[in-house]
C-alpha cells in the first residue's frame, strides 16, 4: 500500500469484508489466533467495518468521522513484513484520530484508552454487560491533536482508565496524571490486553468500571475478583 490516491480509495472495491471462508479467511484466521471466537469477529466486523486486504495480507481499520471514511490502519497478519502497521493517506495519518471516534465520543460511565484499535475491539467486546467505551492512539503516546480529544472525552465520562501495553506502564501512568484519569498495569503475564482473552478482559474491565481506584495493579485485583467468585460459587479451594 503506498499510501497514494485519496478517499474514495477505501469504497471497499479493493477490501473485502472479514468472513471464515473466502479471500478474507486469513483475517478472520488470524483473530481467531488472537483468541476471538466467531461470533465476537462478526460482532467486531459489524461494529467496525473490519475489511481485509488480500493482496497484502494485512487487516483494515477505517477511521470515521461524522459517518465518512476519512482514511484507515491496517496491521499486517504475519510476520513476513518488517511494519507492522501502516496508515492511509499519509503515514503517521492515525496520529490525527482517536479510533472509533464517532461512537466514543458520546457521554458514558466509563471508557478506556489503549494503544492500538485490537485492544480496543477487544475491551469492547469484554465490556459490554457493563457498557465499556474504548479507544486507542494508535500507539503508547498521544499526538498533540490525540491529547487535545483526549482532554475533551475526559469531560464525558465518570471513569476513564489509561489502559496501555505491558511495557507502557510508565507513559500509561504519566497520561493518566495528565488527564486526571485512572491507570491500570496489567501485568508482566501478557503482553497487551488483547492478548489477555475476552474472558480474563472481562473481568479486568467489570472491576474497572465498577471502581473508584486511580491506580489499578490487575494481578493484585484479579486475585480479589477470583475469590470473590469463588465465594458466590462456594467453590473450593479457590485457585
Amino acid at each position: 500500500m503506498d499510501g497514494g490516491g485519496d478517499v474514495c480509495d477505501l469504497s471497499f472495491d479493493k477490501f473485502v469484508e472479514l468472513s471464515p471462508d473466502g479471500p478474507a479467511a486469513p483475517g478472520w484466521q488470524y483473530l481467531h489466533r488472537r483468541g476471538l471466537s466467531d461470533d465476537q469477529i462478526a460482532q467486531a466486523t459489524g461494529r467496525y467495518r473490519l475489511r481485509y486486504d488480500p493482496e497484502e495480507r494485512r487487516l483494515i481499520f477505517p477511521h470515521y468521522a461524522c459517518g465518512i471514511v476519512v482514511g484507515w490502519t491496517s496491521r499486517v497478519i504475519d510476520g513476513t513484513t518488517f511494519k507492522r502497521y501502516c496508515s492511509f493517506p499519509v503515514d503517521q495519518a492515525q496520529r490525527f484520530v482517536l479510533y472509533d471516534a464517532d461512537r466514543v465520543c458520546r457521554p458514558g460511565s466509563c471508557v478506556f484508552i489503549c494503544e492500538g484499535p485490537l485492544d480496543a475491539i477487544c475491551v469492547w467486546l469484554a465490556g459490554q454487560r457493563v457498557g465499556a467505551a474504548s479507544t486507542a492512539l494508535f500507539g503508547a503516546w498521544a499526538s498533540p491533536i490525540q491529547h487535545a480529544c483526549l482532554l475533551g472525552l475526559r469531560q464525558l465520562y465518570d471513569r476513564m482508565y489509561i489502559l496501555l501495553d505491558a511495557d507502557a506502564y510508565g507513559r500509561a501512568l504519566g497520561l493518566a496524571n495528565q488527564l486526571h484519569a485512572g491507570v491500570i498495569d496489567i501485568g508482566q503475564e501478557y503482553d497487551d490486553p488483547a492478548a489477555m482473552g475476552v474472558d480474563e478482559l472481562r473481568r479486568l474491565v467489570e472491576y474497572a468500571a465498577q471502581s473508584s481506584e486511580q491506580r489499578i495493579s490487575w494481578p493484585m485485583a484479579r486475585r480479589q475478583v477470583v475469590h470473590r467468585c469463588c465465594e458466590e460459587r462456594r467453590e473450593a479451594p479457590c485457585p
